[in-house]
């Protein structure tokens, strides 16, 4: 309830497209850390996800859905695996 309720204030607050703000699980390329000025962020939590979210945006930065990269205890290479909730990345 409270992630619901703090992706639909932050898309009317700050009029973003991207419906889930707070997602956890992001993969930015280093090129759009720098060009969002990752050094400078402080906020925290809710806060911070929001506010990379907003950073991405008003820089222009290309998003898409993408996998989500699922590590094996077995094995040093990356298993590849379908999930239900969207994962968003940034370039």
């Amino acid at each position: 309830m409270l992630s619901l309720g703090g992706n639909l204030y932050a898309r009317l607050a700050l009029d973003i497209s991207i419906r889930d703000a707070t997602a956890g699980f992001r993969v930015y390329r280093m090129s759009a850390l720098h060009k969002m000025g990752l050094a400078n962020v402080s906020s925290q939590g809710y806060c911070f996800q929001v506010d990379l979210t907003l950073r991405a945006v008003d820089n222009n930065l290309r998003w898409w859905k993408c996998r989500s990269i699922l590590w094996s205890a077995r094995s040093e290479s990356p298993r590849w695996a379908a999930t239900s909730s969207a994962r968003h990345c940034f370039a």
